[in-house]
């Protein structure tokens, strides 16, 4: 019954409903206006804008860096943070989707996987059978004897029938020499 009366009410006063409907278009404008001044103040805030890199997809151990440019208030950007296109280089870790680049995550190969103390060293294997990637952890093998544990892929050959290891200096002949004989195996790591 309240719902007919105000109804009725509202036809008999036209021009109430016109002002109402008018009142509210300023309030709402007002409120638009806040918020872009508001907006306006906290960018002044932030002071200047960079552009950084961002990675477009999950990146992994020696994959080629696939990064989009973004700009960042200053205050949000790492002072290590990529400035320039990161075209060419290669991830030395482990890079989220979305995450920005830093200088410590790419490098222009893979042997920047390699410790400085360690050796690479060249093994034929089945690459591809293995799902061998740069930067995975494997073990190596010969003559029934664990040669080298947790050594670092650094490359794996275009045709994927060898791959690049980093071992430790002190093993390096040792693997080296085996491989040279054809007597060497990657044992893959669970982590």
């Amino acid at each position: 019954m309240l719902i007919v009366r105000i109804r009725s009410w509202l036809v008999r006063h036209p021009r109430l409903v016109w002002l109402a409907a008018a009142l509210a278009g300023v309030v709402a404008t007002w409120g638009v206006a806040g918020a872009v001044a508001s907006l306006e103040r906290a960018e002044r805030r932030w002071g200047e804008t960079v552009t950084v890199w961002v990675s477009t997809r999950d990146l992994a151990p020696g994959d080629p860096i696939e990064a989009i440019p973004r700009s960042h208030p200053r205050a949000m950007v790492a002072s290590s943070a990529l400035l320039r296109d990161p075209a060419g280089l290669v991830a030395l870790q482990h890079i989220a989707a979305g995450e920005t680049v830093v200088r410590a995550d790419v490098g222009r190969s893979g042997l920047e996987l390699l410790p400085s103390d360690w050796r690479g060293v060249a093994v034929a294997v089945d690459a591809a059978a293995l799902g061998l990637a740069p930067g995975q952890r494997v073990d190596i093998v010969g003559a029934a004897q664990l040669v080298a544990e947790e050594a670092v892929v650094i490359a794996v050959a275009g045709s994927a029938d060898a791959a690049i290891v980093g071992v430790p200096r002190s093993v390096a002949a040792v693997v080296a020499d085996a491989a040279a004989r054809g007597e060497l195996g990657l044992v893959l790591r669970p982590d």
